[in-house]
């Protein structure tokens, strides 16, 4: 994930040097969805996030956990985006939070690469 998001903000640096040198006034930011408002970094989790959606009923879950080899959909999304400073950079997680953990003494957030 975190190699991904690299490869998406080296992408927008380069696109934003290439609009000004081409004297564009206007620059991507902020994306309003009726009451909402997204940064291009938050849109850019959200829609990883949206890859493992899924709703169920706890019988529906209890199958799941009894017969697929993959976790959760649920735990696939948070697993990975709560150990990304990037992650809770753009939402603004509280230290603490189930998206922005306290590093546990002498255990560091994992990371790969």
């Amino acid at each position: 994930i975190k190699l991904a998001y690299n490869a998406f903000a080296k992408l927008r640096a380069e696109a934003l040097v290439n609009l000004k040198k081409k004297g564009s006034q206007r620059f991507p930011g902020k994306l309003v969805l009726k009451n909402f408002t997204f940064t291009e970094e938050q849109l850019y989790w959200a829609q990883y996030g949206s890859n493992n959606c899924a709703i169920g009923t706890p019988g529906y879950r209890r199958l799941i956990i009894e017969t697929d080899p993959h976790s959760l959909s649920e735990l696939r999304v948070i697993g990975p985006l709560s150990q990304l400073p990037e992650f809770a950079k753009a939402f603004n997680c509280p230290v603490g939070s189930k998206y922005n953990p306290k590093p546990k003494k002498n255990k560091p957030l994992c990371e790969f690469w």
